[in-house]
């Protein structure tokens, strides 16, 4: 739902005071002489109303007379404060998506200013937008903004779009009671380039390069940078001039102009860029070059290029990070293992009597390559291949000792998500997989060495027996069994031994199973239950015992036995 903007409610006697400007004098800032203008101390004063009279009197509404029946950032269309400074500020380059800042329920003119602390003060700008307060400065209980059009010496201009009324341009007096809460710098406006910075002269060792800074809308002083192949390398006032020297051989030069101007926003703009500087007299038919591969212990080889005319002697001075390496000035030089991960490059000077020495720079080479990381021959993975086991990566000696290492586990060789260290707890996913981990070492002048350790086949779950007897009938005992395995059902025969004999029985289904034993002898038996494991399970033995019954004694039994006891 866009957020309603508010009219600028004006008192009816400041807008009295408005209408019979009159008295006091006026300096204008353009001319730096007194003009008399005919104002009272009225704290604003209309200088147009309505979309046609302002354009025709030279102030402009930039297209919002036909583009005002459209919502900016959600604010309502039409004739309204918030959604004109919304307009206005995407056609000075803002989104035109409603700004965070600006929260749902908060886009009423009040919360503009505070919405946008850090971009809030008392500095008035070209562009800015200036801001009331809810009832302050004539503005309603919804506050009020609008446009900076141009920053007096004792005054601002604005146009602005009240809700309910007109579109109008307006003077606000500095101390005045209609002056703003406040301005906020969105998007102010910065000073516009009229006509292109231009740089002269020949890109020559020895010449002279000169800087014409273009032409400034409004009226600018200028500053320069100097740039090199696009780095900056020094600074100069405007209309300076510099002289090329030979540390810009080869390279391109341009300069970047800023102009500055009170209450608008820096503009820059660019010279077009030289050609690549050239020597005062001698040239570069070809640019010296390094050939091999830059690592520790690897000869180098550089091509010292061609001159014209040419050269009676060349020179040749190797570089690290652009600083000369002690001693290396011949056409080859082998890295040292104090070179690791630096960049070479060589320095190749070309002299001939009577012609200006020439030094040309080779590109610089890849960063030294160092020996790799060594990982020992008992790395490898330590642990149980069982779902709940810890299997742990053991790199054993590595060298340099104080390598880093990184740690991915596999399955069968793809990522598990979130197995990054060096331990990993085996899981229900892995059963059948192969386990393995990828580790990274690295360290500082060395080359990264990345290994793979393992893998573990064949993940296994771990089984649990679970055993229990009855011994209701004489000399007999039933024999339940339970294999239970995470995430598995167990398959298979299940082997129990009791009074030295064996009993198979087949599992059913949920790994149960139960066996009854008759004829066994009265009196508690051992019992060893074995599960000779599956494919997906490990192999269990449980034991236990169970106390056997005699046969039970009949009463006619009993009374022949006391009877015999009587004879």
């Amino acid at each position: 739902m866009p957020h309603q903007s508010h009219r600028y409610q004006r008192p009816l006697a400041a807008l009295a005071l408005v209408l019979v400007a009159g008295v006091l004098p006026f300096v204008a800032p353009s001319s730096g002489r007194a003009a008399t203008t005919t104002i009272d101390a009225a704290p604003s004063a209309i200088l147009c109303s309505g979309y046609a009279r302002c354009a025709k009197a030279g102030m402009p509404h930039q297209g919002y007379s036909t583009a005002n029946g459209t919502m900016y950032w959600q604010m309502y269309s039409g004739t309204n404060c918030t959604n004109y400074v919304a307009y206005r500020m995407i056609r000075n380059g803002m989104p035109s998506a409603r700004p965070s800042q600006l929260k749902p329920g908060r886009g009423n003119a009040e919360y503009w200013g505070t919405s946008f602390p850090s971009l809030t003060n008392q500095t008035p700008a070209v562009g800015a937008v200036a801001w009331w307060r809810e009832n302050s400065g004539g503005a309603g209980s919804a506050g009020h903004v609008a446009y900076v059009e141009r920053v007096e010496a004792n005054a601002i201009v604005i146009s602005e779009s009240n809700w309910g009324s007109e579109f109008t341009w307006r003077r606000i007096y500095a101390g005045g009671r209609h002056w703003p809460s406040g301005f906020i710098h969105l998007k102010d406006v910065a000073v516009a380039n009229v006509s292109a910075p231009v740089l002269s002269g020949s890109a020559r060792v020895g010449q002279t390069l000169t800087v014409n800074p273009g032409a400034w809308t409004p009226a600018a002083s200028t500053t320069l940078q100097w740039f090199a192949n696009g780095v900056p390398f020094t600074s100069t006032r405007a209309g300076a001039s510099l002289t090329v020297t030979p540390a810009l051989l080869g390279q391109s030069i341009s300069v970047v102009v800023t102009a500055t101007a009170a209450t608008y926003q820096p503009g820059r703009a660019s010279t077009a860029a030289t050609g690549p500087v050239q020597p005062g007299t001698q040239a570069i038919s070809r640019g010296p070059s390094i050939s091999g591969v830059a690592q520790v212990d690897k000869p180098l080889t550089v091509d010292t290029g061609a001159y014209a005319p040419g050269p009676d002697r060349i020179g040749v001075q190797w570089l690290a990070e652009g600083q000369p390496i002690p001693g290396a000035t011949g056409t080859t030089y082998v890295p040292t293992q104090d070179r690791a991960g630096q960049r070479l490059s060589v320095n190749v000077s070309a002299v001939k009597a009577g012609y200006t020495t020439l030094v040309a720079t080779s590109p610089a080479t890849a960063p030294v390559l160092a020996p790799d990381v060594e990982l020992g021959p008992e790395a490898g993975i330590a642990g149980r291949r069982l779902v709940g086991e810890t299997l742990t990566a053991v790199l054993g000696s590595v060298r340099p000792a104080a390598a880093s290492a990184e740690f991915q586990w596999l399955r069968d060789g793809r990522p598990i998500d979130g197995a990054t260290g060096p331990t990993y707890v085996v899981t229900r996913a892995d059963f059948d997989a192969e386990i393995a981990v990828q580790v990274v070492l690295r360290h500082p002048g060395h080359r990264d060495t990345v290994a793979t350790l393992g893998p573990v086949g064949g993940v296994l779950a771990p089984v649990e027996l679970k055993v229990s007897t009855a011994n209701g009938t004489p000399r007999s005992a039933l024999i339940k069994v339970v294999v239970d395995a995470p995430g598995v059902r167990p398959t298979g025969r299940v082997w129990i031994k009791i009074q030295g004999r064996k009993h198979a029985a087949e599992l059913g289904r949920g790994g149960y199973v139960k066996l009854r034993v008759n004829g066994l002898t009265p009196g508690r038996r051992a019992i060893v239950v074995y599960y000779p494991g599956s494919a997906k399970t490990t192999k269990a033995t449980s034991r236990t015992a169970v106390e056997v019954k005699g046969t039970k004694t009949t009463k006619k039994q009993k009374k022949g036995k006391k009877g015999s006891r009587r004879g």
